[in-house]
């Protein structure tokens, strides 16, 4: 049987309640895996700190909503993974896969047109263009 208690700490009126038990669990478990979690820590942790020291990117600019926010951050992050696609795959090879994804979602979206136009008794335009 576990025990949760539940602290109200005053100084922090913003956090509000806290499960203790909660926390003790945690710190047991870093405790008794320090070395995975100082791995964990080093792999995901390390592209917050390019993010922030290398690109300078320690702040958001549209803070008016939350969707803004996470959209600005969004678009860092895809930019810093795109980064790390071309700094780990060979271009050659990277435009190779590109031009097969395309052909694959070209492929795929005119069978959609085809079975969508077929289940709802439509005309659909499909143009096959020969190379």
């Amino acid at each position: 049987m576990m025990w949760l208690f539940l602290v109200f700490n005053d100084n922090e009126p913003h956090e509000g309640v806290r499960a203790v038990a909660v926390i003790y669990q945690n710190k047991a478990r870093i405790e008794n895996n320090y070395e995975v979690y100082r791995r964990r820590q080093a792999i995901v942790e390390h592209p917050y700190g390019v993010i922030k020291r290398q690109w300078g990117f320690c702040y958001i600019m549209t803070k008016k909503n939350i969707k803004h926010a996470s959209a600005n951050v969004g678009l860092i992050l895809t930019a810093y993974n795109l980064r790390r696609i071309c700094n780990l795959i060979d271009p050659n090879l990277l435009k190779q896969y590109l031009k097969l994804l395309r052909l694959y979602f070209t492929v795929s979206s005119t069978y959609f047109k085809l079975f969508y136009g077929l289940l709802f008794f439509q005309t659909v335009n499909v143009f096959i263009i020969k190379k």
